[in-house]
């Protein structure tokens, strides 16, 4: 006799519902913030301020990597190599700092699906050289 995978259960879960929770488990959002611009204050903290929001739904980790990114401003019309991603995660570092390459890309998704947080990139555009500039709020 073939007993059905619905009696196979286990802790309350049946294998498929455990299966989408895993993948689910495995999916982040990311808030792109873009069109405004980093400035330091006073105090030596950095904001991104002005711009607009984009928030992307279900982005699965082990698919996330630079290439995704740069689909992701590309189709906002930006061009590759115009553009600087940053990102901001306090429990790590209190500055913004630079996503450089697919290890700070995976890194960046690990964090949002392990807090379940959304990861939110700062998106620095027309940008040919980093130069530092102070000005006041």
């Amino acid at each position: 006799m073939v007993q059905s995978q619905w009696y196979k259960v286990k802790d309350g879960i049946h294998p498929e519902e455990e299966a989408y929770e895993s993948q689910m488990s495995q999916m982040f959002n990311v808030v792109l913030h873009h069109g405004g611009g980093f400035l330091r204050l006073n105090d030596g903290d950095t904001i991104y301020r002005g711009g607009v929001l984009t928030i992307v739904s279900g982005k699965l980790i082990h698919k996330w990597s630079m290439v995704n990114i740069h689909k992701l401003e590309d189709g906002r019309g930006y061009i590759e190599e115009t553009f600087i991603i940053w990102t901001k995660i306090l429990d790590i570092d209190e500055n913004v700092f630079h996503i450089r390459n697919n290890d700070d890309a995976y890194d960046f998704a690990a964090y949002a699906c392990a807090t379940e947080v959304d990861g939110e990139m700062f998106v620095g555009h027309d940008v040919t050289g980093i130069e530092v500039t102070v000005k006041s709020p």
